[in-house]
């Protein structure tokens, strides 16, 4: 049986997946290229067990080609491992998806500290600098 923690991962991986499935889906996405091949392969590893179809090096488009190899590079992750990754992915590739989704956006030290440093701020009596000035008198 799965623990209580690995269900609500799993849930919170559904959901993120489905948030992110229905964005990717909006028109005028602005995301580069590169961006735009690695979600379309961790999408299509989140949907299907299947393998990435075998590549022909002298059939199809180069377009084409990008796609089965960047299904190939994410064969090796779990279904849910992709869909979390997907969310990850798409909130560094895209900044109004993070903005909308902070929950997806990856954490990062500076952004906290940023964050305990504007609240203690608020603490400090707006003369402080004043204060300040007037002891090192």
């Amino acid at each position: 049986p799965e623990s209580a923690v690995a269900l609500r991962g799993q849930a919170g991986s559904e959901r993120g997946f489905a948030i992110a499935k229905e964005w990717l889906q909006r028109p005028n996405l602005a995301i580069g290229l590169g961006d735009q091949l690695k979600l379309y392969g961790l999408y299509q590893r989140a949907r299907s067990d299947s393998p990435a179809p075998a590549s022909d090096a002298t059939e199809g488009t180069w377009l084409a080609k990008a796609k089965v190899e960047a299904r190939k590079s994410y064969a090796g992750l779990s279904r849910t491992v992709a869909k979390a990754q997907l969310t990850a992915t798409l909130a560094r590739a895209d900044p109004c998806f993070a903005l909308a989704y902070p929950e997806f956006a990856p954490r990062r030290f500076g952004d906290q500290a940023a964050m305990f440093l504007g609240l203690a701020e608020r603490r400090f009596p707006r003369n402080l600098p004043t204060v300040v000035a007037a002891l090192h008198r």
